[in-house]
C-alpha cells in the first residue's frame, strides 16, 4: 500500500512540475513597446517586432500569439497607408 502511495506522490509531483514547461511565452513586454511605439506614430518600428513576434509564435504553434501579431500588423499598415494619404477622404 505505500508503494502505491509513494508511486502516485511522484507521479503527481512530476506531473505538477512538468506544467511550466508546456506553457507558451505571452510576449507582453514586447506588446507593450509594440503599443508605445504605436502611440508615438512609428507603425514601421513597431512592424519589426510584430514580425518577430509572428515568426516565434508560428515555430511555438502558438495561434493565440499569431492572431494577434496578425490584428496588429493589420492595424499598423493602416496608420502606414494613411500616413501615406491612401486612406484621406478629401471633400470639394
Amino acid at each position: 500500500m505505500k508503494k502505491i502511495t509513494y508511486i502516485a506522490l511522484i507521479l503527481l509531483v512530476v506531473t505538477f512540475a512538468a506544467i511550466p514547461a508546456f506553457a507558451q511565452k505571452d510576449y507582453t513586454d514586447e506588446w507593450e513597446q509594440i503599443d508605445d511605439l504605436l502611440q508615438q506614430r512609428l507603425p514601421q518600428s513597431a512592424e519589426k517586432i510584430i514580425d518577430g513576434i509572428y515568426r516565434e509564435a508560428l515555430a511555438e504553434n502558438n495561434v493565440a500569439q499569431l492572431v494577434k501579431a496578425h490584428l496588429y500588423r493589420s492595424y499598423s499598415m493602416s496608420f502606414f497607408w494613411l500616413n501615406l494619404g491612401y486612406g484621406r477622404i478629401q471633400f470639394w
